[in-house]
């Protein structure tokens, strides 16, 4: 495991969990046979035989002084991962998004391949189920999320050679020895190295911080860099500068619970791309803008937009779409 997808284990609370979903609306009219819940499982069982990321489970040892490591569930029980879940009456969107903040509530079993899907049912809609797709940020992110996703919408096609085969992953099995010797050299020599790699940064964080400052209070909060990923015509952008530790507070300045809250809206992605071409931007900025927006309006509605403005942390993904890392958290 590397010490990325380590440290969204080590970082997570009950009250912060670090998880990842998404929901699917899925019309059942079109299938071939009658749906049943049963059925639906059976397929993705045989399905989650292609995708490595469902078998993998965390193993760790109080003698290793390493990160844990990932091994494969050989004996993976889908019916402890797939569940289905009756919706409240009426059974529109809003008990539906109800429904799966209740579900997000609950942490994963560590103990198991940290994923699960509940298929909710008793929808308004005839011939429609949702399906709540959850998993552990270590495991995956939103883009990998959404190419599993993808391949499992597969479902009730012809099966594939790799589903015959059993391919298995490159996790391996569950070795004490190789676990606590890779601990061992993780410990006394990769992170000496790393360590002293970091310190000159972080003998300079001190005056980067007071740079920064500085320039905020003499009204450099801008500085314009290059945006190779832009047009010609949008040209060089501005990107605020602030300096850590200095947003302004606001009501959501609050004790955190283990209670989550769910909820979504539709936009429509033809006038998010008009938008992306007339400004020479991408589809991520125009999304952020939106939620940047509704954000401001919300404070303003109640009375809480901040004279400063506010400062967002954005994870955004740099790797390929190949290599060691693609499926990863």
């Amino acid at each position: 495991m590397t010490g990325f997808d380590a440290s969204l284990l080590y970082l997570e609370t009950s009250q912060q969990k670090l998880v990842v979903g998404g929901i699917l609306v899925v019309d059942v009219s079109g299938l071939e046979f009658e749906y049943s819940f049963e059925r639906l499982r059976t397929e993705l069982a045989r399905r989650v035989k292609e995708i490595p990321e469902f078998r993998r489970k965390i193993y760790d040892s109080l003698l290793n002084l390493g990160h844990p490591a990932w091994v494969e569930e050989y004996d993976l029980d889908v019916t402890e991962h797939v569940r289905r879940v009756e919706v409240d009456a009426p059974g529109d969107e809003n008990a539906v998004f109800e429904m799966c903040g209740t579900i997000s509530s609950r942490p994963l079993d560590r103990s198991k391949p940290l994923w699960e899907m509940w298929v909710l049912e008793g929808l308004s809609a005839p011939d429609t189920v949702a399906v709540f797709f959850r998993a552990h940020h270590a495991l995956l992110d939103g883009t990998s999320s959404a190419a599993i996703l993808r391949k499992l919408s597969a479902a009730g096609q012809k099966p594939s050679s790799r589903d015959l085969d059993l391919v298995r992953i490159q996790a391996g099995g569950a070795n004490p020895i190789q676990l606590v010797t890779g601990g061992l050299w993780d410990f006394y020599v990769r992170r000496p190295l790393t360590i002293a790699r970091l310190l000159p940064e972080a003998a300079m964080l001190p005056l980067r911080l007071r740079r920064a400052t500085a320039e905020k209070k003499a009204g450099q909060e801008e500085t314009v860099v290059e945006r190779p990923d832009l047009t010609e015509e949008a040209g060089d952008v501005p990107i605020p500068r602030a300096a850590p530790f200095t947003a302004p507070r606001t009501r959501f300045n609050a004790t955190i619970t283990p209670h989550w809250a769910v909820w979504g809206t539709t936009l429509d992605m033809s006038e998010m791309k008009e938008v992306k071409t007339a400004f020479g931007v991408t589809v991520n900025d125009v999304f952020l803008s939106v939620v940047g927006g509704g954000l401001r309006r919300y404070l303003r509605f109640h009375d809480d937009l901040p004279e400063k403005p506010l400062i967002a942390v954005v994870p955004v993904s740099t790797r390929g779409t190949t290599g060691p890392r693609a499926t990863t958290g």
